[in-house]
């Protein structure tokens, strides 16, 4: 809806770019600068407690190494193309019990996140994601470990690919979010659609871009798809250097389709529903 859309533009406003560090690395509106801000910090204050790869078995991790949906046409994108031979799937299933800092045990969720690294192209594509609070919150079973969030074991699958492939850390070009469901960012990418004049989501030949310098664009930044990417850029800063994001591109991974409302659409509705985007990333 309208207001869900202007909603997305305040908590962007509100959780991101009253940070000067968190959302200035990553666009054109708020650049890293040492400002006299209330809220300015070192840069390790924001940065995550989980830099140690050690992390992703105590927190009862398990790495599985496995395509992204219907992005082809994007790969072939001249201006960053993504050789899908050097793809590599990887997945972290949480199946293993684990304990808290207190000694506590915790129980393993089924949670999962499974992505797409491409470190030679500077892609990460993100597939299928589904977190410990959410399986805990739906199928009410398990507990949350404190390594729990995408953005830090998205940093760790990017950095074992990396260091895999002999890439550096801070090559990453591109951001990919694959076959997007989730209804708040569906419902806030179409919205942002609809308020650029568009009936439907186009294809990857007529794609829409959103500058960070507009309203949709940072809408969009403010989705779980935006703010995931937000966060693996600015809680792991000193390993992948400063970055920005500086737009998006929204299109039909199948084609294009008008706009559906995902609470009404059947399965068989939404079989043709595509939706991607992929987030430009350039050096601060």
């Amino acid at each position: 809806t309208y207001n869900g859309f202007n909603y997305s533009i305040f908590k962007l406003k509100e959780s991101l770019c009253s940070i000067p560090f968190a959302a200035a690395s990553l666009n054109s509106y708020c650049r890293i600068s040492n400002t006299s801000s209330p809220y300015q910090a070192s840069t390790t204050n924001w940065a995550s407690p989980f830099q140690d790869p050690a992390n992703i078995a105590k927190w009862g991790w398990v790495p599985y190494i496995q395509a992204p949906w219907h992005l082809d046409e994007a790969f072939a994108n001249p201006e960053f193309p993504v050789d899908k031979s050097n793809n590599g799937i990887h997945r972290f299933s949480h199946e293993k019990d684990f304990k808290y800092d207190n000694s506590t045990k915790g129980q393993f969720t089924y949670a999962h996140y499974t992505n797409t690294i491409n470190p030679r192209a500077g892609a990460f594509i993100f597939d299928s994601n589904f977190s410990p609070t959410y399986r805990r919150t739906k199928k009410e079973m398990g507990d949350v470990p404190d390594l729990n969030r995408m953005s830090d074991l998205a940093y760790f699958q990017w950095q074992d690919s990396c260091q895999a492939t002999g890439v550096a850390l801070n090559s990453l070009r591109v951001v990919f979010h694959a076959y997007i469901l989730y209804c708040l960012s569906f419902d806030t990418i179409i919205e942002a659609l609809r308020q650029e004049g568009h009936t439907k989501v186009p294809s990857w030949k007529d794609q829409v871009t959103f500058s960070m310098d507009s309203l949709g664009g940072l809408a969009i930044l403010a989705t779980a798809q935006g703010a995931s990417t937000v966060w693996f850029l600015v809680q792991h800063r000193e390993e992948l250097g400063a970055k920005r994001i500086t737009e998006v591109v929204v299109w039909g991974g199948k084609g294009e389709f008008k706009f559906p409302d995902l609470d009404t659409s059947t399965a068989a509705d939404l079989d043709d529903v595509v939706l991607n985007l992929r987030f430009t990333i350039t050096d601060a």
